[in-house]
C-alpha cells in the first residue's frame, strides 16, 4: 500500500471513530486520547436517530436521572456535561462505578434486558440530557433482524455482570465474595437444593478461585479455615461441602 493510500486510509479510519467528546482527539498524534480511551468513542452518525426522540434537558450537578435497583423508564443520551455512576451498599458503602461523557447512553442494558439499574446516575456537573422513552428505544430494537438482536442482547448481558462484578470487588470483603460466588454456583447448578448440606467439586484449582474473587491464595486459605471453623464448610477428599449453605451471603441484589 502506498504512502498516500495508507494516510487516505487513516483519515477515514479516524473520522469513523472519533469520539463525541472534542478533547479526545488529538491532530498531532492522530489518535484518540486517553480520556476518549477511558469514555469511549460512540459514533454520533449512528444515534442521530434519536435527536428527535430525545430533545435535550438542562440538569443542575447533583440531579438523580435513575436510581439503583428501579426499573429504567428512559435512557439518559449525554450530549454535554459528565454524570457518574454509583453503586450502594446494603451497608450504605457508595462506589462510583464509572464516569460518563457526551456520546454515551445510560440504562441501555438494564432496558434491554428488562432488569433493575444495577447503579444510580447522578449529573457530576451541568449536563443537557436527552431523555429517551425505553418502548421507543426496544421498538427501534426489534426492528433489527433476529440475529443482530440476539448479539445486542447477550453483549448487554455481559457489560451488566461486569457491573456487578465490578461493584463488588469494590463493595465486598474477600469472604463475602467468596460466599456470594459458592451461592451463585449452586443456584445454577441444576438439580441442587440449597436448603440442605451440598457437596461440591469446583472445577476450579485454589488459585484459579482465589483470581475469580480477586484476592491471593494466602488470603483464600484464610478464608476457608475461617469458614470451616464457623460450620459453614467442610473439606474432604477434594470436596467441598457446605453444610449450611443458606449461610452464604446472598443479599438482594439490588
Amino acid at each position: 500500500m502506498s504512502k498516500r493510500s495508507y494516510q487516505q486510509k487513516e483519515r477515514r479510519r479516524q473520522r469513523e471513530h472519533v469520539a463525541l467528546d472534542p478533547s479526545g482527539w488529538s491532530p498531532q498524534t492522530g489518535r484518540l486520547t486517553m480520556t476518549s480511551r477511558l469514555f469511549g468513542k460512540t459514533g454520533l452518525k449512528g444515534w442521530r436517530t434519536f435527536d428527535s426522540l430525545a430533545p435535550p434537558q438542562v440538569y443542575p450537578a447533583g440531579t438523580e436521572l435513575f436510581h439503583q435497583g428501579a426499573r429504567v423508564e428512559e435512557l439518559c443520551w449525554i450530549k454535554q456535561g459528565i454524570i457518574k455512576l454509583i453503586r450502594v451498599h446494603e451497608d450504605g458503602r457508595e462506589m462510583i462505578m464509572g464516569l460518563y461523557r457526551p456520546g454515551w447512553i445510560l440504562g441501555a442494558t438494564a432496558a434491554l434486558l428488562q432488569l433493575p439499574a444495577p447503579a444510580t446516575s447522578v449529573t457530576l456537573t451541568r449536563c443537557h440530557v436527552g431523555r429517551i422513552r425505553v418502548e421507543e428505544f426496544l421498538h427501534r430494537v426489534e426492528l433489527t433482524d433476529d440475529f443482530l438482536r440476539s448479539l445486542i442482547q447477550m453483549v448487554s448481558r455481559e457489560a451488566y455482570e461486569q457491573a456487578l462484578h465490578h461493584a463488588a470487588l469494590g463493595l465486598l470483603s474477600g469472604r463475602e465474595r467468596l460466599e456470594q460466588f459458592l451461592w451463585e454456583w449452586i443456584s445454577s447448578t441444576e438439580g441442587v437444593e440449597p436448603r440442605k448440606p451440598i457437596r461440591l467439586q469446583l472445577p476450579l484449582k485454589q488459585w484459579e478461585l482465589a483470581q475469580v474473587i480477586a484476592v491471593t491464595p494466602e488470603h483464600l486459605s484464610r478464608i476457608l479455615k475461617q469458614m470451616e471453623q464457623e460450620g459453614i464448610i467442610r473439606r474432604q477428599k477434594g470436596w467441598l461441602i457446605l453444610t449450611d449453605p443458606q449461610r452464604l451471603r446472598h443479599g438482594p441484589e439490588f
